[in-house]
């Protein structure tokens, strides 16, 4: 019963990403973004096959139904303390290291690092914009290391090994 006015170009744009997706957090006040719709609300670089879905994803509580909706995939996450942001007072959000190890269980390891990449990516040159790290390499780490008996562990622990802070772009 939600309708959300048709959007100009793909069905996935980001500039209308979280107006698509308020409706849904106003109906389930528990859930929040996570995975590639997570990644896009951060700004983090994903295969182009994820840039633009039309399908959004939510987390909830394990004890809690799945969401069952018309373009929505449901997951369920049981997120720990600080696993959540707001960037905006209605929306809810997977931090972005929560939301880059749960796009372990998505992505390829090539896409994975260049997402990590740009995530510890730091830099401060006499050329271009300066660039600070959305999370440190070590919290990164810590993070992952925190973390046991979940799918996604092995690839993430792999990918946390090759990542590197310098890094300007994907292609890198």
């Amino acid at each position: 019963g939600i309708r959300v006015p048709r959007l100009s170009g793909n069905a996935g744009d980001d500039g209308d990403l979280t107006a698509r997706a308020r409706p849904y957090l106003e109906l389930l006040p528990d859930a929040v973004l996570s995975h590639t719709t997570a990644a896009r609300v951060h700004g983090m670089p994903l295969p182009a096959s994820y840039r633009h879905e039309s399908v959004l994803h939510l987390a909830r509580d394990p004890a809690k139904p799945a969401a069952r909706r018309r373009h929505i995939r449901c997951h369920r996450l049981a997120l720990r303390p600080g696993d959540v942001v707001s960037p905006l007072p209605w929306i809810r959000v997977t931090s972005p290291a929560r939301t880059w190890f749960d796009l372990a269980g998505m992505l390829s390891l090539p896409a994975l690092v260049a997402a990590g990449d740009w995530l510890v990516s730091v830099h401060g040159r006499s050329f271009g914009y300066p660039r600070e790290a959305v999370v440190a390499l070590d919290d990164l780490r810590g993070f992952v290391a925190g973390l046991s008996l979940v799918p996604g562990i092995r690839l993430a622990r792999q990918a946390t090994e090759l990542l590197r802070a310098g890094v300007d772009s994907p292609q890198e």
